[in-house]
């Protein structure tokens, strides 16, 4: 076992549901993808695990993880991420918390259990190599995380980021300011049908199998508390809803999470709009920076270069910090690790085939118009 400093304790699911979502409050780096609805609707409740950690009876760091077994065996994965989260609001950041915090998280889940522990904290840091350095004095091995990402410098003045937008991207957002579009806020998802049949749409469109996050994004804001829930802005064009685009209102780093447009948005320029809107919002609410939430520009050319022309010229494209593992049962690092290569292998299949489909059926469409 590895022993924590002086001070430090951790206890292992002993809160409930409200109480967990209260506690993100406290957190500059807590993120949707931790709250107990998005662990719960994604993987099941019964999947999840939470570790509190307490330094003299505060608690000042805190981890939700997806647990996953297999039957009958001694083995298993506890997979976390985006976090832990240990960058209390308004504290100077301490460094012996993230430290203490995974010793907890090794001693529980790696020797105890004696699962697989990966972490992905996805997260943007100026202290980068710092951190990492962290992890591995703890004795977690790194490996680059595979999404890439861009980030909107939020520190200008809004006049001085608008200003610095890509040049093309800032004509059409011109355009679109030109049009009549009619934006409407929904703050409780009383709307989220109408933002499920356009995501849908969009899906059906464009094929891209990732877009199917954003409809269960959609589900998960259902059962958040409202000071958690996602912040959704619609679209409409032409007496019809034409486009929706949701974002992040938890912790310090802004993050889009739903951004879909109908098949009859192409003439409104809504994206260009509604994310304009979201760079305000974050920018009016002292947000420092925006995430755009990955990147890819081969599997996805279109969304990388209006992302690129969103972050403008101080955009910043890079991975994110990593991945780190730690695990004291080879059966476990065996069985899941293959069973995630697996996976990912088969998600590039997918991506490949509706990218074949996609050029198959444009030139279908060319050789019956000719």
């Amino acid at each position: 076992m590895k022993q924590l400093d002086s001070g430090y304790i951790y206890e292992v699911d002993n809160i409930k549901k409200d109480a967990w979502h209260n506690l993100l409050s406290e957190f500059d780096d807590a993120s949707f993808y931790q709250t107990w609805s998005y662990g719960s609707i994604s993987w099941g409740k019964n999947s999840l695990s939470h570790l509190i950690l307490k330094k003299d009876e505060e608690i000042v760091s805190v981890a939700q993880l997806r647990i996953a077994t297999l039957p009958f065996l001694p083995i298993g994965i506890a997979y976390l991420t985006c976090g832990p989260l240990w960058r209390k609001n308004n504290i100077n950041v301490n460094h012996q918390h993230l430290h203490n915090m995974l010793r907890a998280l090794y001693n529980e889940y790696a020797i105890q259990r004696g699962y697989l522990l990966r972490i992905i904290p996805r997260q943007i840091q100026e202290d980068e190599e710092y951190i990492r350095k962290i992890y591995e004095d703890e004795n977690f091995s790194w490996s680059p995380d595979p999404q890439h990402t861009i980030y909107v410098d939020l520190t200008p003045p809004l006049d001085e980021i608008k200003k610095n937008l890509g040049s093309g991207w800032k004509k059409t957002l011109r355009r679109s300011m030109n049009n009549k579009l009619e934006l409407i806020e929904d703050d409780d998802g009383n709307l989220s049908d109408i933002a499920i049949k356009i995501i849908k749409e969009m899906i059906q469109r464009k094929g891209f199998v990732e877009f199917g996050s954003q409809e269960n994004n959609i589900r998960i804001n259902k059962d958040l508390p409202k000071r958690l829930k996602i912040k959704l802005v619609f679209c409409k064009f032409e007496n019809e809803m034409v486009a929706v685009f949701g974002w992040s209102k938890i912790g310090d780093i802004g993050l889009p999470l739903v951004s879909a447009t109908a098949n009859n948005a192409s003439k409104s320029l809504a994206p260009h709009r509604l994310y304009w809107k979201m760079i305000e919002y974050y920018k009016n609410h002292g947000y420092c920076k925006c995430d755009l939430a990955g990147i890819n520009k081969e599997n996805n050319p279109g969304g990388y270069y209006f992302k690129k022309g969103a972050a403008g010229k101080t955009g910043i494209e890079k991975n994110y910090i990593g991945q780190f593992d730690a695990c004291e049962n080879i059966f476990s690092s065996l069985c899941f690790k293959t069973g995630m290569s697996l996976r990912q292998h088969y998600r590039d299949l997918l991506i490949k085939m509706n990218k074949l489909s996609k050029s198959l059926g444009s030139l279908f469409n060319q050789q019956l118009k000719s």
